[in-house]
């Protein structure tokens, strides 16, 4: 009799880790698309007011999502076409302005010097290290900037593929949110 009750307990106590991996696997599976569907979710409730209005003039339901999901899409795609639009525009100024100021200056090695210089010789003199030792510090200061900006440059671009697919993953889930979200929550 003890001997059943052990072998109970052992056998509880293995579809217990079992489930507990499984669970755990689970989630793993799941983490990455844990944030687009919780996004979705919360633009549903924020718009679903909105998708109501919709339906009461359109007779298809997916219809009214679908001009919601586009709504939201627009909202989402627009701002940021205007940003880049405008970053372009100031680059491209910039650039420009750049290339006066080294046309009146005799190249840019010159332009940068007649900026850098008076900073450096009054650090100089307040500090008591040479103007050659701090341009060297300078230069090695801008070097890991210019690395570090160049490693989130790369991080940006390949970060860009991960944001494109979690935004249609988040759209299609709004999508399916506010078209069979009655029927969802009734169940």
């Amino acid at each position: 009799m003890i001997e059943i009750h052990r072998d109970k307990r052992l056998s509880l106590l293995f579809l217990v880790l079992v489930t507990a991996a499984t669970l755990y696997l689970s989630f793993v599976i799941a983490r990455p698309f844990l944030t687009p569907i919780i996004t979705a979710t919360l633009l549903a409730i924020a718009i679903y007011p909105l998708f109501l209005s919709m339906c009461r003039y359109m007779s298809n339901r997916s219809g009214a999502a679908l001009l919601a999901t586009l709504l939201v899409l627009i909202a989402i795609v627009l701002p940021t076409v205007l940003i880049i639009e405008k970053l372009a525009h100031e680059t491209t100024a910039l650039y420009g302005w750049l290339n006066e100021k080294q046309s009146l200056q005799g190249g840019w090695r010159e332009y940068a010097g007649s900026l850098v210089d008076p900073p450096l010789e009054w650090v100089a003199t307040r500090t008591g290290m040479s103007q050659e030792e701090l341009k060297q510090a300078a230069l090695a200061r801008l070097q890991n900037l210019s690395t570090a900006l160049l490693n989130w440059a790369k991080s940006l671009l390949v970060n860009i593929g991960g944001t494109i697919v979690d935004t249609v993953i988040m759209l299609l889930t709004l999508f399916f949110l506010l078209r069979d979200g009655e029927r969802i929550r009734a169940r």
